[in-house]
């Protein structure tokens, strides 16, 4: 009996061994096996990190340069507005100086000027000139027979408008001032940002 004790006991020996040495080798592979899973985790959660990164910094980057755009449209509305003030308070005293222009006594020599070369250019051929009211008679008595002169009540601040068949040259006051304004609002203009 004590041998078949012995058997029984090595038998338990070889069971208990083999379940250890196969228990041993299943946590080992557990092990293995979350040590690969833990990396996969680790690398999964790595790339949603440069993912989320990336993404927030474009989000960022979209919104200031919506910021910076806003800012830069505001400035150049302002801008533009000191521009158009500064543009009207300058046509302002260009037409308070014409009007002075026109009140003193240069004019009458402006307008015989105007008048004198209109002749030259236009000499025997037929003119109609426009003036102010206040200018018919010392354009007529300028031009004589060699024109028609008529009163023109949209000449505010004086000059000459002249129509010889097919040409009309205007060289009143008026005119010039209204090409200045042009050339002060062209000048003012903002170059287009892309």
């Amino acid at each position: 009996m004590l041998e078949q004790e012995e058997r029984l006991r090595r038998f338990l020996d070889e069971i208990v061994t083999e379940a250890a040495e196969r228990r041993d080798g299943i946590l080992t592979e557990l092990r293995t096996l979350r040590a690969q899973e833990m990396d996969e985790a680790r690398q999964e959660a790595e790339t949603l990190r440069k993912e989320t990164v990336i993404a927030e910094e474009k989000r960022l980057i979209t919104a200031h340069n919506a910021e910076v755009n806003a800012q830069r449209d505001a400035l150049r509305r302002e801008l533009v507005a000191q521009r158009e003030e500064l543009a009207r308070d300058v046509l302002a005293r260009a037409h308070e100086k014409l009007a002075a222009f026109v009140q003193g006594a240069d004019y009458a020599a402006y307008l015989q000027a105007q008048l004198a070369q209109l002749r030259e250019t236009f000499a025997g051929k037929p003119m109609d000139i426009f003036v102010r009211p206040a200018d018919v008679a010392p354009a007529q008595s300028a031009l004589g027979a060699d024109a028609t002169v008529h009163a023109d009540e949209g000449i505010a601040l004086g000059g000459v408008r002249l129509v010889s068949g097919a040409v009309t040259a205007d060289g009143t006051l008026d005119a010039r001032l209204d090409a200045l304004h042009s050339s002060v609002l062209a000048s003012i203009a903002l170059p287009e940002i892309a």
